[in-house]
């Protein structure tokens, strides 16, 4: 038979069941309070704690009859947790798949992205814990970091069916972490990139806090530059390094390519830390402070689901890291990286995803047929030290811009010849933001002691790919009108390091701003521009007035980005472009 034992809970006295040994009834006082029975731990009789924030006390007199329990903690703020367990709260976990079928993402193969050696963090562990032991754990003010609200999936999230789904899945564990920075002061944040937050393309940036990007230099606030990729693109097996894994034949070409990226990223954005994550495991990497030196130093991979140390305490060190490396970055000019000239080489066939013919009706490319790139594996030196993707074409030294003219893309329907690698130094490109748009940015760069503009390609964003295809055969069959109509050309091909495909102008003008009057003396300027497009039979083809380029000095119009020119224009496509320019004029 059971007997009656008090307690108080908060200030009001209620009564809990005890077995016939004595115990406590914990289900019982769970009940009581509204919580899970299974957060609560009996340790011994008649003491018990919740992680919820109740402890529980047991008080007992000489004959044992006015065994007590008293309740601490305020039910008010019982959910709540300290720092220690902020960061010490379970990762929600992926769901599977249930479909075999795996993503269309896929890690874009092309031109050098190099990096020459990876090598153990010394102490990166010792660090997380170090920092997870210092966290408060007696104060009960902050939320559990939300997720599901069913309780037989609270600590899962729904699979992801491509990588941009995983990256949101990444960015939302990432919300706790930077609170949790916040409040100890380590003044940087891990967030998306794009939207011109940095000048590369990357998934995530750990950025300086406290002011806003400065387009005159995008890359400033950048620690850290960051991939996402689904396990299908980054697969690691526990207990396992990242060197290790690059010694598996099978998973290989893919990991170089992930880190190869990720290294690319941290180079433009002069990055000294990179970070290489899917939904389940993390690996954080650190430069060298020699710009010369292009070893990189990775931690364990990190597993979401570990607590020893938890994850979320080495995303927090990682950031801490980062804020501690900032004088780095003078150390790190982009241009200064030198290119890797032994090593593994991953060979691409192609850096197009698809071949591209010229469509003789409407002057545009058009894919011909599908393909995708055939990868293999050829170790250059007998170390077997060193990463490097290069093309299955000829292997040409990095190309001058100017000599990348004379590379015209092929009309037979056959594959173009591959695209030249352009050093970083020699375009002396910048992170000063000349312009935005659908497909990337421009930014400033020097060439033959001149100011160009050097238009990048975001390739993972649908249609860039034709784009650039389009808008470099454009500026060559558009030869006369450079100078006068549109800007000069100099040249396009693959940045050294990035991958990224660029156009290479002179820097033509100020862009006029969309929704913006315009200027009566502007009128004939901008109508004569596009009269000469169309006297050569081509059509602009994304007539609005970011596209016009205004020389302060000269009043001369040109006509901006031509990824969507129109070689070959019908006399309609024309009219219609005379018409969208006057309504932007009226």
């Amino acid at each position: 038979m059971s007997s009656e034992k008090w307690f108080k809970y908060g200030e009001q006295l209620q009564r809990a069941e005890t077995d016939p040994d004595g115990h406590l009834n914990l289900e019982q006082l769970a009940a009581t309070l509204g919580l899970d029975p299974k957060t609560l731990q009996l340790d011994g009789v008649l003491r018990a704690y919740s992680p919820s924030g109740y402890t529980f006390t047991a008080i007992q007199g000489g004959d044992n009859s006015d065994s007590a329990i008293i309740v601490t903690g305020n039910p008010a703020t019982a959910h709540l947790l300290t720092l220690y367990e902020v960061v010490t709260y379970p990762v929600a976990q992926l769901t599977q798949r249930l479909s075999p079928r795996s993503s269309a993402s896929k890690t874009q193969p092309s031109q050098p992205r190099t990096f020459s050696d990876i090598l153990p963090w010394p102490d990166f562990i010792a660090g997380c814990m170090a920092l997870l032991g210092s966290l408060d754990n007696s104060e009960r003010i902050y939320n559990a970091p939300s997720g599901r609200i069913l309780p037989s999936a609270s600590h899962t999230v729904r699979s992801a069916a491509d990588e941009a789904e995983v990256r949101g899945r990444v960015l939302s564990l990432l919300d706790s972490i930077n609170d949790v920075a916040e409040v100890l002061g380590i003044p940087v944040e891990c967030t998306s990139g794009g939207s011109g937050r940095s000048s590369s393309f990357t998934d995530l940036v750990v950025r300086l806090t406290g002011s806003a990007t400065n387009p005159a230099h995008l890359s400033a606030l950048i620690l850290a530059a960051g991939e996402v990729k689904g396990n299908w693109q980054f697969e690691l097996e526990r207990g396992e390094t990242l060197e290790a894994a690059l010694h598996d034949p099978k998973r290989i070409v893919k990991i170089v390519l992930a880190v190869q990226q990720v290294y690319g990223d941290a180079v433009f954005d002069e990055a000294p830390m990179l970070i290489l994550t899917n939904y389940h495991v993390t690996v954080f990497l650190k430069r060298s402070a020699d710009v010369q030196d292009k070893r990189l130093w990775a931690s364990p991979p990190i597993w979401w689901d570990s607590t020893d140390p938890p994850a979320r305490a080495c995303w927090l060190y990682s950031l801490e890291q980062a804020h501690s490396m900032r004088a780095m970055k003078q150390k790190l000019p982009r241009f200064a990286v030198p290119p890797t000239m032994k090593g593994y080489h991953i060979p691409a066939q192609s850096q197009l995803d698809q071949p591209v013919v010229q469509d003789a009706g409407t002057g545009l490319r058009r894919s011909s047929r599908a393909r995708t790139a055939t990868l293999r594996l050829q170790a250059t030196s007998a170390s077997g030290k060193g990463y490097e993707l290069d093309s299955l074409a000829a292997r040409q030294s990095p190309a001058s811009a100017a000599s990348a003219v004379s590379a015209a893309p092929s009309s037979s329907g056959s594959a173009p010849p591959a695209d030249p690698v352009l050093p970083l130094a020699d375009l002396a490109i910048t992170d000063k933001l000349l312009g935005a748009g659908q497909f990337g940015h421009v930014l400033q760069g020097s060439y033959c002691m001149q100011p160009v503009a050097v238009k990048l390609y975001h390739r993972q964003v649908s249609g860039a790919t034709a784009a650039y295809e389009n808008e470099k055969q454009a500026y060559q069959a558009l030869e006369q009108l450079q100078g006068s109509a549109i800007p000069n050309f100099f040249g396009y091909g693959m940045l050294a390091h990035t991958a990224v495909p660029v156009i290479v102008t002179s820097v033509a003008g100020t862009a006029l701003r969309e929704g913006a009057r315009v200027p009566p003396s502007l009128h004939k300027p901008m109508r004569d521009a596009l009269k000469a497009f169309h006297d050569a039979g081509a059509a602009h083809g994304d007539v609005r007035l970011a596209n016009f380029l205004v020389e302060e000095q000269s009043g001369i119009v040109r006509l901006a980005d031509l990824g969507s020119t129109v070689l070959r224009a019908t006399k309609d496509q024309q009219k219609a472009e005379q018409k969208k320019l006057a309504s932007l004029l009226a």
